[in-house]
């Protein structure tokens, strides 16, 4: 599993690299990737998958916009 989760990354490296991907769309692919490999899991670790994966880019986004604000601080 962490195998795949490195080659996603990779592949949506490439991806941003190469054609200039934006980060919301980076973010939301990365997302479905990883959401792919919670149906293999026992049913309460996919819930827990399912919910660790279920937020979206604009919430990721302020989250991740406070977290910088109170590092500068």
């Amino acid at each position: 599993m962490r195998l795949r989760r490195k080659a996603s990354l990779l592949l949506c490296t490439l991806a941003l690299t190469t054609t200039g991907c934006s980060s919301k769309l980076a973010y939301e692919e990365i997302q479905r990737n990883q959401t792919q490999a919670c149906p293999t899991l026992p049913k309460d670790a996919y819930e827990q998958c399912m919910q660790s994966h279920n937020r979206s880019y604009e919430q990721y986004r302020r989250e991740r916009e406070e977290l910088l604000d109170e590092s500068a601080e």
